[in-house]
């Protein structure tokens, strides 16, 4: 278009349905009690390797373990050093939940956000490029 010649132009169709898809539940939640219990261990751990550790092993829900990163507070130094101990899924999933912080405007969720984008900051562009490849193929069932 800058150099007048629209002619040389090439349109190729797009067809959305050949991109791959996930779709992801927010799944079922967790007992009040059992999640009570989970949070408890979290706030008395001091090790971001035992924290991240018993999110893995007992939240089994991607609603759980959105409430969890809320509700136990840490700070974003040790959100990303939790963060560095899960599967490159969850990330995506987080990513997904949180592509900016345009939207936000509890303090926790900004906090998981900031965390999320230092963590990614550390990846090359070739394990960016495939993340974001991943959070593309993701959706939320409504």
């Amino acid at each position: 278009m800058e150099l007048g010649h629209l002619e040389t132009i090439i349109l190729t169709p797009s067809y959305p349905e050949d991109k791959p898809q996930i779709i992801l539940s927010y799944g079922d939640r967790m007992d009040d009690r059992d999640y009570a219990k989970v949070l408890d261990k979290l706030l008395w751990c001091e090790s971001l390797e035992k924290k991240a550790e018993i999110i893995l092993s007992k939240i089994h829900s991607l609603g759980d373990l959105l409430e969890i990163l809320r509700d136990s507070e840490p700070t974003q130094g040790e959100l990303v050093g939790i963060l560095r101990r899960f599967p490159p899924e969850i990330i995506a999933a987080l990513l997904r939940q949180y592509p900016n912080d345009d939207f936000l405007t509890d303090e926790r969720e900004i906090t998981i956000y900031s965390a999320l984008q230092e963590f990614c900051s550390t990846f090359t562009e070739t394990e960016r490029a495939q993340l974001e490849r991943a959070v593309e193929a993701l959706r939320f069932h409504p």
